[in-house]
């Protein structure tokens, strides 16, 4: 795998609802060509 920069990264994303953790310290990297 190629050591370029992410074109997109999101770290620590959470998401909850009324009585529901959907997201909890989420990680997502995406490169070119994914």
């Amino acid at each position: 795998m190629s050591a370029t920069a992410p074109l997109v990264e999101l770290r620590g994303v959470s998401r909850r609802y009324p009585g529901v953790r959907a997201l909890e310290q989420v990680e997502l990297e995406l490169r070119g060509g994914e």
